[in-house]
């Protein structure tokens, strides 16, 4: 690496660094204020408030990171561009090109930090991040576990479900134990193969009831092909017993959609996230390539606002593109790596575009 690379490198770094201090500073105190009224609501402590906002910051660090780095890229070039120094560059010999060279390797770096952060601290960071959420702030009537294998305790029903389709509003593998509502011992079972919710209930299919005879305590068994179960639960109140996949890394996010499509669910949503994870780090990139070319435009010399706007519109109209692209993808009009591929594609060819035009 030449003496010109660890300069611009330096300079960029330097920039990055105080920009994404700033910004993580920024979200900590407005997400807590915002949160106040919620956190006083509920009685939560100080301590916990403080943790459920600090590991809140990892996930929107990662969506933050490209735009710091474009602004750090603006910066340090914009000066590099309105202190003469590019033309002291030309002057040399050397071409505003030279200058590409370590941008990518800040880019480079910025992408694998990204990867890194989206693969092992942003998964545990949102597994805190809801526990907080669903068992203090917003306490729900279901109480599970948020994993495949759903137990909860409803009145007089110890329910296990093996999994719940929330979309489709359907489960599968439906285990019921009712116990007597002072003495909790077991008065029926009911076995189900499935089961979809209704406004009335649950409607449960291949239905098998084992009675309790209190007199022989023996129990008894009859079949449904369907039976009706009172059940004051719908699919809504079911979300959060399903695993994120803001939850999951990469790897893990994969094996999981392995794991249900082995087991005849619908993994396109999961597809779209898994792809969305590991194609959002490389903006980097893409607006790095942008930054460059406005920042070494003759109006940035004259004017650094101008173009510090310019980048902030880039930055704001990709990720417009980057969410209406995975919009397309969760209704299933785009592929799902198409959807989250398309927008780094589409700006990396008009990065591609605006250096050539750098002269």
């Amino acid at each position: 690496m030449s003496r010109l690379d660890r300069y611009i490198a330096g300079e960029i770094f330097r920039f990055f660094a105080m920009i994404l201090l700033l910004v993580a500073v920024v979200f900590l105190v407005v997400d807590y204020l915002s949160n106040a009224d919620k956190f006083f609501a509920v009685g939560l402590p100080m301590k916990r408030a403080l943790v459920y906002v600090l590991f809140r910051l990892p996930r929107e660090l990662v969506q933050l990171l490209p735009l710091c780095l474009l602004l750090s890229i603006l910066t340090a070039l914009g000066m590099v561009n309105r202190s003469n120094e590019l033309t002291a560059l030309k002057g040399g010999g050397i071409g505003p090109g030279v200058l590409l060279r370590p941008v990518m390797l800040v880019a480079a770096c910025v992408c694998l930090l990204g990867l890194f952060v989206v693969e092992m601290i942003a998964p545990s960071a949102a597994a805190r991040v809801n526990t907080i959420r669903y068992e203090e702030l917003y306490p729900s009537a279901v109480s599970a576990n948020r994993r495949e294998n759903i137990r909860i305790r409803q009145d007089t029903f110890f329910i296990h479900i093996r999994e719940v389709d929330v979309e489709n509003e359907r489960m599968e593998g439906v285990h019921l134990l009712e116990t007597g509502r002072d003495t909790f011992l077991p008065r029926r079972r009911i076995l189900a193969q499935s089961g979809i919710f209704v406004p009335e209930g649950w409607m449960l299919e291949a239905v098998v009831i084992q009675d309790l005879d209190e007199k022989t305590g023996a129990f008894t068994s009859r079949f449904h092909p369907q039976w009706m179960l009172k059940v004051g639960l719908q699919a809504s109140d079911f979300e959060r017993t399903r695993r994120g996949a803001e939850e999951m890394g990469i790897r893990a996010l994969w094996r999981y959609i392995g794991k249900i499509q082995g087991e005849g669910y619908d993994t396109s949503r999961y597809r779209v996230d898994l792809f969305g994870k590991t194609a959002f780090p490389f903006a980097a990139f893409v607006l790095s390539m942008l930054a460059v070319s406005i920042a070494l435009r003759p109006s940035m010399k004259k004017n650094m606002a101008v173009g510090m706007g310019y980048g902030m519109g880039v930055a704001f109209l990709y990720w417009i593109c980057y969410s209406f692209s995975l919009s397309l993808g969760y209704g299933g009009i785009l592929p799902p790596v198409f959807a989250a591929w398309m927008p780094n594609l589409f700006f990396g060819a008009l990065g591609v575009y605006g250096l050539l035009g750098v002269e």
